[in-house]
């Protein structure tokens, strides 16, 4: 069973030549979709909220003028609490 690795790593599989002291990545053939953000904003749970924690420069949430520090209350008229995370 070969090990499984976590983001890009999963696109390759990983061989380690111990013998002559080297590292093979050989790309998959099908490799598992790679999910990624491209709001370019973090934000972490802060009580009823999401606070901004980072904004990526020129990204769609920079254009949209959110702001590290900026507090988020609301999605799409949902209000952000445990019910919004899947939690009761």
């Amino acid at each position: 069973m070969r090990p499984s690795f976590p983001g890009r790593m999963s696109e390759f599989d990983l061989t380690l030549d111990l013998g002559r002291n080297r590292i093979i990545l050989a790309p998959l053939a099908n490799p598992p979709a790679f999910d990624r953000d491209r709001a370019g904003v973090t934000a972490l749970p802060d009580g009823s909220a999401l606070k901004v924690s980072f904004v990526s420069p020129q990204g769609p949430a920079a254009k949209a003028g959110l702001k590290t520090g900026d507090k988020i209350v609301s999605i799409n008229g949902e209000t952000i609490g445990a019910d919004f995370f899947g939690c009761r």
